[in-house]
């Protein structure tokens, strides 16, 4: 009979104390870069939200002011509650006055948003106060209106409304800003008699 030593011939089984820590080690770095993946593209999904929010809201105020002044008249560059053609071309004014397409008196304005404190496009019909046109965590730093009318012009022309804005989109969680800028010219619009 033949007697084999069982320590020599029998062959382990399990994993060695190396490739533990080396798969150790591999997993903890496959889920280091896939946490700084999933945190980059949440980081840059709440920029994108925050910037799709600016957008909209500056979208809502622009369509309102364009339809008033597109179909308006008496432009002036002031807060009079009784409008008269009046052309700001060179030094542009925070606040435009105008007969809007009701024809009842609105007024635009750059304000302050009591609760974030940011400025805000405004809009009054001259009877029930101040409405605030962007979202609070849109900040508006800067706003002219550049009123060139017909007044002057010769041959006669169209009155036109230049409209520039310079903010900040804020995201009310990290603080992040984006920066945005436009200019746009608004033209009035005239019926054509049928």
């Amino acid at each position: 009979m033949h007697m084999c030593n069982n320590t020599t011939q029998q062959k382990e089984k399990g994993f060695t104390l190396i490739e533990v820590i080396f798969a150790v080690a591999l997993f903890a770095v496959v889920a280091v870069v896939a946490l700084g993946t999933l945190l980059t593209s949440t980081t840059a999904n709440r920029k994108s939200k925050t910037e799709r929010v600016a957008l909209d809201s500056l979208g809502f105020a622009l369509d309102d002011m364009t339809q008033n002044i597109r179909f308006g008249n008496n432009y002036d560059c002031s807060s009079n509650p009784i409008p008269t053609e009046n052309e700001c071309l060179w030094v542009g004014s925070e606040t435009i006055s105008l007969i809007g397409a009701g024809g009842t008196t609105v007024m635009y304005q750059r304000g302050v948003h009591p609760s974030s404190g940011y400025g805000v496009i405004q809009r009054s019909d001259g009877v029930s106060g101040w409405l605030n046109l962007t979202d609070p965590n849109v900040s508006i730093d800067f706003i002219r209106f550049y009123v060139i009318s017909s007044i002057s012009a010769s041959p006669p022309r169209f009155p036109r409304v230049l409209i520039s804005v310079r903010g900040r989109a804020v995201n009310s969680d990290t603080k992040a800003e984006t920066p945005f800028a436009f200019q746009t010219t608004v033209t009035k619009r005239f019926a054509i008699p049928q």
